[in-house]
């Protein structure tokens, strides 16, 4: 039932929870991105600061996702890809341990492909272990807006709040709102108080998520090749899970534009490169929260239409310039508004700021303290 395991366990005929630990259970593949596992190694470092013990559960996963475990030294193991929920919700049963914090953040579209068996499965869980918490989607990719969920703890850390609404009877305690945005632990060093924003734009980063499947980076870089009457300093981060033809295609772009360009591959976090630069050409997703955070004015665009129906409620906190979906015309259009901006330093400062309104860096925190009290009152 597991193809891969770490620290020697197969976990096949073993508890899978052998001892009181917060257990992750988390996709991140190219097809489901990588942003539920990044979030998740954050969360981690948090419950470790607690004094608990973690351990990670995959099923769709890539080599990447794999190295960032091994990197991080947790322990782990991988479900069979032909594993149903069905079968995950009945080992966890077999292996009863009540004194397990189960953490699911699997809401991707491969799961509502099974989501019949979703609800089950959570209720399941219930049963064998001390606490089940959800980190939900949101609009179409929210669980919540699909089936009740037998959890005691929901967190949609998203913008607005209001957008969400749970199906049938809430009977969990709902971590609801930005002010729940899990960041990776180096945001915690931004210094308090307004950043400084430059008269004009100078430095650029760009940055389309861990897996960018529909090479969105490529597109950014020719758009940016377009803009003559300014010279750029521009940062291009590689994913983890970019492929070795996207990468090289990257590199050959970047090498031969009139700009001076830096590829910056699989940072741990980015939160250096977002207080470098001046603005970020960014895909839509989770990466928005962290440019609100660190206050950088950003340009975004969205991998298809889903994304870019869930974005349109985020555009309202005026963190940024929204430049849709689709591919066509993607240069052009990111070419026209940077070059808009590069000159209007009182849009990026308002950017800026309504961006370090929206969230702040503790959410994880909050996260970890409400489950750790729920635990405590039994």
């Amino acid at each position: 039932m597991f193809s891969e395991s770490h620290e020697g366990k197969t976990l096949c005929g073993e508890s899978i929870t052998c001892r009181p630990e917060w257990v992750f259970r988390v996709d991140a593949s190219e097809a489901t991105g990588m942003g539920h596992l990044f979030r998740c190694l954050s969360l981690s470092d948090i419950v470790q600061e607690a004094g608990y013990s973690v351990r990670f559960l995959m099923k769709h996963s890539a080599s990447a996702s794999i190295a960032l475990l091994e990197k991080k030294g947790v322990p782990y193991a991988v479900f069979e890809k032909t594993v149903t929920f069905e079968e995950e919700g009945k080992l966890f049963r077999a292996e009863r341990n009540p004194n397990s914090v189960i953490i699911l953040d699997i809401s991707h579209g491969i799961t509502f492909s099974e989501i019949v068996q979703v609800e089950n499965y959570v209720k399941l869980l219930r049963q064998c272990c001390l606490k089940v918490v959800v980190i939900d989607g949101y609009m179409q990719n929210a669980l919540l807006n699909c089936i009740p969920l037998a959890a005691d703890v929901v967190i949609t850390p998203y913008y607005p709040a209001e957008s969400i609404s749970p199906h049938g009877e809430k009977g969990f305690v709902h971590l609801a709102g930005p002010e729940y945005m899990i960041f990776h632990p180096d945001y915690e060093t931004i210094p308090s108080g307004a950043r400084s924003i430059s008269s004009t734009v100078r430095k650029i980063l760009i940055t389309c998520g861990g897996s960018d499947p529909k090479s969105l980076t490529l597109e950014a870089l020719k758009g940016l090749d377009q803009i003559m009457d300014y010279e750029l300093e521009i940062r291009i981060v590689i994913g983890p899970s970019f492929n070795e033809g996207l990468k090289k295609k990257i590199e050959e772009t970047a090498g031969g534009m009139t700009h001076n360009c830096t590829c910056i591959e699989s940072p741990a976090s980015l939160v250096n490169c977002m207080r470098w630069c001046d603005l970020a050409v960014s895909s839509t997703g989770l990466t928005k929260y962290e440019l609100a955070l660190t206050g950088t004015p950003a340009v975004f665009f969205s991998i298809d239409r889903e994304h870019a129906e869930i974005h349109e409620k985020f555009q309202g906190a005026g963190t940024g310039v929204d430049l849709g979906a689709g591919e066509d015309g993607l240069p052009d259009r990111i070419k026209n508004v940077v070059e808009r901006l590069i000159p209007d330093f009182a849009a990026r400062s308002e950017m800026s700021r309504n961006g370090m309104k929206l969230v702040n860096c503790r959410g994880a925190h909050l996260i970890v303290d409400t489950i750790g009290r729920l635990l405590h009152a039994g």
